[in-house]
């Protein structure tokens, strides 16, 4: 946590903030305070790499981010209702 907090201050900074990854993709403008986030954002976004894939039997969808794919699986979307039809006679 404290190390966060100090990246965090750094990337106010003018000599720190200064020191930016670019991403190198054409037409993309994002820049990061760390190289390991623009190499994130480069497999997430531009190699569309997705290995993290919804538990749920049925659904299919992958994410690129844990954190995406756990709220994804916390949200309630797969709350399915089984309603079964019975005939009056």
């Amino acid at each position: 946590m404290r190390n966060n907090i100090k990246r965090h201050v750094f990337t106010h900074e003018e000599t720190i903030s200064s020191e930016r990854f670019k991403c190198e993709f054409k037409g993309c403008l994002l820049s990061f305070s760390a190289k390991s986030n623009l190499q994130q954002h480069v497999k997430a976004v531009h190699h569309e790499i997705k290995p993290f894939a919804c538990i749920l039997v049925g659904c299919g969808m992958r994410f690129a981010y844990k954190h995406v794919r756990d709220k994804h699986e916390k949200s309630g979307c797969h709350i399915y209702s089984t309603v079964s039809i019975v005939q009056i006679l």
